[in-house]
């Protein structure tokens, strides 16, 4: 990768372009060529300007302006973004139209879920989960149970007319900034303890395996009693190897849902199987499909 510098001390724009100018005349740019500059301006505060060099230029420049005053590299920060996409809420058309006039949202949860009778949106393993590790001499199996401690919104990354059909529904809106949306949510769950979002993962079943290669029965001894298992060891090892996929789990069946699943968690006890919120300004995010 080729290193980058600023050279700077301009005090105006101008004077930057100018010397921009001989850097191009200087690497055999013609005077009459459309193009004038080679390197890229940049203000660097108020009243001074700077040039952007490629390593492979630095044989342009004059010795004064080799100096470290004039010139520094510039620190290599690559950038790493997660893309989320728009996703899609299949509902009644009157609890579309309810969102959009008044910005009520209804929340589910996984309790909810294993009520629905239907196939589409009943799933009774919603949260439950086998977690099998693999170690480098022995394995593990664990049951699981996460999720119960979160409001739930489903959506899918697919907009599909058949969706209308399966979900039994006649409207649906699209939510085109997922992660500013889910920030307004935040501002309405009680006792608000963390958030996960994702796509849902399908497989054949609910098992979730993972490499632990580190994993062996010792780890999990107690300090006290060599002969027992320190129980948060134990489940230490296991969120090891269930990650978060705990959350994201289902089963091939639902596979052409494309869910993208946002999760609210919170410090509520008993936990309700819904929550009806009130969030107008989530409403700029979103858009009733006609």
């Amino acid at each position: 990768m080729k290193k980058r510098y600023i050279l700077n001390g301009f005090p105006n724009r101008e004077e930057a372009q100018k010397r921009n100018q001989e850097f191009a005349l200087n690497y055999g740019i013609k005077p009459d060529s459309t193009t004038k500059y080679i390197f890229k301006v940049h203000c660097l505060q108020r009243e001074e300007w700077g040039l952007e060099i490629l390593e492979d230029h630095l044989n342009l420049l004059d010795e004064n302006e080799k100096i470290p005053e004039r010139l520094r590299e510039i620190p290599n920060n690559p950038f790493v973004n997660s893309y989320v996409p728009m996703v899609f809420r299949y509902l009644e058309s009157k609890w579309v139209d309810d969102f959009f006039k008044n910005g009520k949202l209804r929340l589910s949860s996984f309790k909810k879920f294993h009520q629905h009778q239907d196939e589409q949106r009943g799933d009774k393993k919603e949260g439950s989960n086998l977690v099998v590790g693999l170690g480098s001499e022995k394995q593990f199996f664990a049951m699981t149970g996460n999720g119960y401690d979160a409001f739930v919104l489903s959506t899918s990354m697919s907009y599909n007319e058949k969706m209308y059909d399966d979900f039994g529904i006649d409207s649906c809106f699209v939510i085109e900034k997922p992660h500013e949306f889910m920030d307004e949510i935040i501002r309405a769950i009680p006792e608000f303890k963390g958030i996960n979002f994702g796509p849902c993962l399908y497989q054949p079943d609910k098992t979730i395996t993972r490499q632990l290669p580190d994993f062996n029965l010792d780890s999990i001894k107690s300090e006290d009693n060599p002969d027992t298992n320190d129980m948060d060891k134990m489940f230490h090892v296991i969120n090891q190897a269930s990650g978060l996929d705990v959350l994201f789990s289902k089963t091939n069946e639902y596979s052409h849902q494309h869910e993208f699943r946002m999760l609210w968690h919170t410090y509520l006890d008993p936990m309700p199987e819904h929550i009806d919120i009130i969030v107008p300004e989530a409403r700029k995010f979103c858009r009733k499909i006609k």
